[in-house]
C-alpha cells in the first residue's frame, strides 16, 4: 500500500449509477466512446481511462455513482452523454494490480486490509486507473487501485 495525494484534474466523463452487477454493459463499450467522444470535442486527452465509484460499498446490489473517463487538459462544454468536470486533490491509499480483473476482490481485500490495520479510514470513493489494457491476454493488464482517504484532521 502506498498512500499519496493526488492532485485535482479535468475528467471528460460518462456518469451514471449502477450496481456492481451492472458493471460489465460498460467494459470496452464506454471506454471506446469516451476516447471518441473526447477528440469530437478536440479536447486534449492527458492520461489513461478512469473508473471512479461514489459510495460502492462491495454489495452486489447497492447503487452508486459512477465516472467512466479520461483526465482533459481543460473543462469545457461537451456532447451529449457526457460532460467535463474537475475532480478535486485527494489523498489516496493504492496498489498496483497485475493481471486478470476477475482478481480485483483479492486486491481490494488485501488494501482495505491494510489500510484498516494502518487506522485511515475511506471516503467512499475509490477509483482504477487503467495503465495497461490487455482483452486478448489478461495477465498483461495493469490497473492501478486507488481508494480515497478522510482527512486526518
Amino acid at each position: 500500500m502506498i498512500i499519496k495525494k493526488a492532485p485535482s484534474m479535468n475528467l471528460f466523463c460518462f456518469s451514471t449509477e449502477a450496481t456492481l452487477m451492472e458493471l460489465g454493459k460498460y467494459v470496452r463499450v464506454k471506454a471506446h466512446e469516451t476516447y471518441i467522444e473526447a477528440v469530437k470535442n478536440n479536447l486534449e486527452i492527458t492520461g489513461p481511462i478512469y473508473w471512479i465509484y461514489y459510495g460502492m460499498d462491495g454489495n452486489p446490489e447497492t447503487r452508486f455513482k459512477l465516472d467512466i473517463g479520461v483526465p482533459v487538459q481543460h473543462v469545457k462544454p461537451t456532447s451529449d452523454g457526457f460532460n467535463c468536470k474537475t475532480i478535486g486533490e485527494m489523498e489516496l491509499a493504492t496498489c498496483i494490480h497485475e493481471g486478470s480483473w476477475d482478481k480485483f476482490p483479492q486486491s481490494y481485500s488485501s488494501l482495505i486490509g491494510e489500510l484498516m490495520k494502518s487506522g485511515r479510514m475511506m471516503n467512499g470513493i475509490a477509483r482504477e486507473v487503467y495503465i495497461n489494457i490487455d482483452f486478448e491476454n489478461p495477465k498483461n493488464n495493469i490497473t492501478e487501485i486507488q481508494l480515497g482517504l478522510k482527512s486526518l484532521e
